[in-house]
């Protein structure tokens, strides 16, 4: 199989778990089908798992919402944070947007609400009500 080929079966899979509601692990096999090859289908694939997830990440967290850390110091060490997601708690201070995070963050708006999304998933950060 050459570099740019893959696997139908795969785009086929991912395809079926974005219908069962899957579409973070539909992505997540889609970006690895995308390491090391050049494919346009795959990329094409990958953007439009990214524009609907985007989609379900401002409806879970508004662009007015405010986080906190409901977890502290020791606790978070627990955790195998990526640099990104440890950067975005050491923002946050229950007063700044979510669109504010995002933007000061530096990082791709995706990428930001993917981080926000999965460290409330994990119970490390909480909406401020």
């Amino acid at each position: 199989m050459s570099a740019a080929e893959v696997p139908s079966h795969l785009l086929m899979e991912a395809l079926d778990w974005v219908q069962q509601g899957r579409a973070e692990d539909a992505l997540e096999l889609v970006e690895s089908l995308a390491e090391g090859r050049n494919g346009a289908q795959v990329a094409g694939y990958e953007e439009l798992l990214r524009a609907r997830l985007m989609e379900e990440y401002r409806e879970r967290l508004p662009d007015a919402a405010r986080l906190r850390r409901k977890l502290e110091g020791s606790e978070l060490l627990s955790f195998n944070l990526p640099a990104g997601a440890g950067f975005l708690i050491s923002m946050l201070d229950g007063e700044t947007p979510v669109s504010d995070l995002v933007a000061l963050s530096g990082m791709d708006p995706f990428d930001a609400r993917r981080n926000l999304n999965r460290l409330i998933g994990a119970g490390i950060v909480e909406l401020v009500s």
